[in-house]
């Protein structure tokens, strides 16, 4: 099981719900082996920016990958069929 992120005492957290998975990242739009989430933390931390990146850019079936801080934005690019084999 994966650790949660830290966030301060009293600090609000917003879960999104994507099929059976809950997640931080809001899921704006998932399809054709793209994915595009928004998620507000890495406009605070661009060195978890950095390191969203290089973790997804080592995953199985991952084509591109890129992390705008700016926007809070993750985009991702990936073969379905890879990840299929993997589930």
């Amino acid at each position: 099981m994966d650790a949660l992120p830290h966030w301060p005492d009293g600090e609000p957290v917003t879960l999104h719900r994507q099929g059976e998975v809950v997640s931080l990242l809001e899921i704006l739009n998932l399809a054709n082996g793209r994915l595009l989430a928004h998620y507000p933390d890495i406009t605070r931390d661009p060195a978890m920016a950095h390191r969203i990146e290089n973790i997804l850019r080592r995953a199985a079936g991952v084509i591109e990958v890129a992390v705008t801080s700016a926007k809070a934005e993750l985009r991702v690019r990936f073969n379905p069929r890879v990840l299929q084999r993997l589930l």
